[in-house]
Order: C-alpha cells, then structure tokens, then sequence
C-alpha cells in the first residue's frame, strides 16, 4: 500500500491528492494503525501456541537418584509400557551399555508395578572396585531410575551367585562374598575369601 505524502504549491494550498487534504484521510489513517495492532497481538498468540502447554504431552524425564558421588549415565533400557513386566531370576545375558562399567551378569525381578535390575560387575577405570548397578522401573509412571553402588572393599568385580528373595549373594573376584539387600539398598558385612582366613 502506498503512503502519500503532504505537497505545497504555490498560493500555499494543499495538493488536491494529499490524503490528509480528504476529509476521510483520519479515519484511513486510524484504520490503518488498528490493523498493526490486530496483526502484532495475532502474530503473539502464534508464537505463545508453539511452547508446551501444562496439558501437553512432554517427554518422561528420568531423575537419577543414589548415593553421593554417583556418577550417572543415560539409561540404557526404555520403558515397555504398564503391562509388561521383565523376566525374573539370574542372568548372565548382559548388555555393556555403560563405559564406566563391566557387568558380569544381572538379576530381575518383578512386581505388580515395577520392574528391576542389578547389575553386577566392577568399575572400567579401576578394576579392583567391584559395583552394582541398580535400574527400576515404575510401569505405571512410565519413569526409570538408575542407581551406582561400589561394593564397601575393592576385592575386585563381583558376581551374584544366589538370590533369596531381595537379598543377593555376591562373589568378588578375589573369593570375598558380599550380601546385598535390594530394597534397603545395603550392603552386608563381607565375609573374607577362604585363602584369606
């Protein structure tokens, strides 16, 4: 749209075509600025319908929790859904999904709600600490927790041999055996290797 602009010529009278010289250029002019207006409030609304509203679906963000110091990877399984539990007992079927660690084998277990998973093994850059590492899932929340236990002496990578219930039983390497309470997250007192006594 073209915008005219105020001439003179001689006798000082306006130019006849100068829109203010008509007597509805005011109002062509208010029109105009209610236009801009309409169109920056519209232009607003668009921009605010592009950010996540609190009804909207957004990613499940998993938060980490465990002892001080942990250090924390991504997690290395997605949830399934609410329905599918995971198979139970010991396996040595493991996936080395962490650089930090080397895991032996693994024990599942599951609920009416959750899913876990211990990973036992030891740590890559320090092979005399043994480790576990504890992933549950809560189906209905859609949400996973993953947690980091150096075992309480450095006998090397540990092994669970036996399982009563939540408590594992766990071998280092250098013979040590370990318990390991999965539901208080604790370790027992170790007892030492035979060659040890």
């Amino acid at each position: 749209m073209a915008i005219r602009t105020i001439d003179s010529v001689a006798g000082g009278s306006h130019n006849s075509h100068s829109a203010f010289g008509r007597p509805y250029a005011w109002t062509s002019w208010i029109v105009l600025v209610i236009w801009i207006l309409v169109a920056g409030t519209a232009c607003a609304r668009l921009g605010a319908a592009g950010r996540t509203s609190p009804g909207s679906t957004a990613p499940v963000t998993v938060t980490p929790t465990g002892p001080s110091g942990a250090t924390w990877s991504p997690s290395p399984l997605i949830s399934q859904g609410p329905d599918t539990a995971w198979p139970s007992g010991i396996s040595e079927n493991v996936d080395q999904f962490s650089p930090q660690y080397h895991f032996l084998n693994v024990w599942e277990d599951s609920s009416s709600s959750t899913n876990i998973a211990v990973y036992a093994g030891g740590e890559t850059e320090n092979p005399n600490q043994g480790a576990l590492w504890i992933q549950e899932e809560d189906r209905q929340a859609y949400e996973i927790t993953n947690d980091q236990y150096p075992t309480p002496t450095a006998d090397g990578p540990v092994t669970i041999t036996s399982a009563d219930g939540h408590v594992l039983t766990l071998t280092a390497d250098d013979g040590t055996v370990f318990t390991f309470d999965v539901d208080s997250r604790a370790f027992g007192t170790p007892s030492p290797s035979p060659s040890a006594i």
